[in-house]
C-alpha cells in the first residue's frame, strides 16, 4: 500500500460522546482523501462505550485502533501514536473535542503537498464553550457557532522561524492539535525516551511543544490561517482542578524556562509569565475559596511555585489578600486599604502636597 500523506491520531480514554461526534465529523473527509489519510484512534483502557463507538464508526470512513489492556497514561497514550504508530509522512494529533470544518481536511492536505519539504506545520482553530456550543451530530464537519479566533491576525503562508509563532494570546503554542509535524521527528525524538509521571514537567504536561522546541525551534514553518478545528474551551481532559494547577504551576513555567534557553525574546516571556499568572489567579482562587484555606495554604503555594520562579508570588499573594477567608487576609486587606487612603491624602489631596507638585510642575514648564 502507498504510505499515506497524514497520519491523524486520536488519544482518548472514557469519552465515548465526544468521540463518537469528533468521529462524524473527521471520517467522512477522509474517505473522500482516499490513500493520503489514516485515521489512528487509541483506547487508553477505555470502560465506556469506546470500542462500541469505534466499531460504528468504521462504517463512516477509514478508521483502525489500537487498544491498551490497561492504562499507560495520558502522554504516553499521546506519543505512542505518533512515535510507534503512524504510517504517514506527517502526523496530526486530535483530540477527542476537535471538531474537523468542512472540507478543511481537503485544505490542509494541499497545503502539505505545496510544502513537503518542510517538517512543521501550523494550523489555525477556532474556540467555542462546552457545552453551549458542543453539537450532538457533526456528520462531515461542524461549521456552527464559536466564541472567539485567537489567532485572528495571522496569514497564510510560511515563517522563517517556528518560534515566531510562540504568542501569549494563544498559550504560547502549547495546543497540541494545531501542529502537524513529519513523523520521523516524533519518532527519532521519543523512540528509547522514558516518560516520567504525568504534569511533573514541562516534558509531560506538553510533550509536543516541548518536542517541536528542542528539535524545530528555529525551522521554518506553515502557516494555516485559515481555521481547520473547532476546539471546546471545558471539554478537555485535564481540565479537573488538580490537574490544572500541575500545569500552571509546574508545566508552563517549565515551558517558558526552555524557550528562555533557546534564546527566546525576554518581552515574549514577560507576556507569557503573564498568561501563567492568570491562569494561576483561576487556580488559587478556586484553592483559597475553601474556608477553612488560609496561610497555610497560602504558603503551601509559594513554596509550590519555588524561589526559581518568584516572578509568580504576586499573583498568588494579590488571589490570597483578594478571598479574605482568614483572620489574616482581611487584617491585611483592611491595612491596604487604609494604607492607600492615608497615602492618597498626604502625598495627592491635602493642601502642601498640591502646592508641592504645582511648584514641581511650573518648574518643569520653565525649563
Amino acid at each position: 500500500m502507498a504510505k499515506p500523506l497524514l497520519s491523524i491520531c486520536i488519544p482518548t480514554f472514557n469519552r465515548a460522546s465526544f468521540l463518537k461526534v469528533m468521529l462524524q465529523a473527521l471520517l467522512p473527509q477522509a474517505a473522500e482523501a482516499g490513500d493520503e489519510v489514516e485515521v489512528v484512534v487509541l483506547d487508553n483502557a477505555s470502560t465506556d462505550d469506546t470500542p462500541a463507538v469505534i466499531e460504528a464508526a468504521r462504517g463512516l470512513g477509514p478508521l483502525r485502533s489500537c487498544g491498551h489492556d490497561n492504562s499507560i497514561g495520558p502522554i504516553a497514550n499521546v506519543v505512542k501514536g505518533p512515535a510507534e504508530l503512524a504510517a504517514g509522512e506527517f502526523v496530526w494529533v486530535l483530540g477527542d473535542h476537535n471538531l474537523m470544518r468542512p472540507d478543511a481536511l481537503g485544505r490542509v492536505l494541499s497545503a502539505l503537498r505545496a510544502n513537503r519539504h518542510l517538517e512543521i506545520f501550523y494550523v489555525n482553530f477556532r474556540c467555542g464553550t462546552y457545552p453551549d456550543h458542543w453539537p450532538t451530530a457533526a456528520v462531515g464537519g461542524f461549521d456552527g457557532p464559536f466564541s472567539y479566533l485567537p489567532e485572528s491576525g495571522i496569514e497564510t503562508g510560511p515563517v522563517d522561524h517556528w518560534f515566531e509563532l510562540i504568542l501569549a494570546k494563544s498559550a504560547m503554542c502549547t495546543q497540541l492539535y494545531a501542529h502537524i509535524v513529519r513523523t520521523t521527528i516524533w519518532r527519532n525524538f521519543w523512540t528509547g525516551r522514558q516518560i516520567p509521571a504525568p504534569y511533573t514537567s514541562a516534558l509531560t504536561t506538553y510533550p509536543h511543544t516541548w518536542m517541536i522546541a528542542s528539535e524545530l525551534f528555529d525551522s521554518p514553518a506553515m502557516c494555516l490561517a485559515d481555521p481547520a478545528l473547532t476546539i471546546f474551551n471545558g471539554a478537555q481532559s485535564w481540565g479537573d482542578p488538580a490537574t490544572v494547577a500541575k500545569v500552571y504551576f509546574t508545566g508552563f513555567p517549565d515551558l517558558l524556562r526552555l524557550f528562555r534557553s533557546k534564546g527566546f525574546s525576554k518581552a515574549k516571556l514577560a507576556e507569557g509569565r503573564e498568561f501563567c499568572c492568570q491562569q494561576l489567579q483561576k487556580v488559587t482562587q478556586r484553592m483559597l475559596s475553601r474556608p477553612s484555606a488560609g496561610v497555610i495554604s497560602v504558603a503551601g503555594l509559594l513554596a509550590r511555585a519555588g524561589f526559581t520562579r518568584a516572578w509568580m508570588w504576586p499573583a498568588i499573594w494579590r488571589d490570597f489578600l483578594d478571598a479574605q477567608n482568614c483572620w489574616l487576609s482581611r487584617m491585611l486587606r483592611m491595612c491596604r486599604g487604609t494604607l492607600t487612603r492615608w497615602h492618597r491624602y498626604w502625598f495627592h489631596n491635602c493642601r502642601p502636597a498640591r502646592w508641592i507638585r504645582n511648584r514641581r510642575l511650573r518648574g518643569r514648564l520653565e525649563h
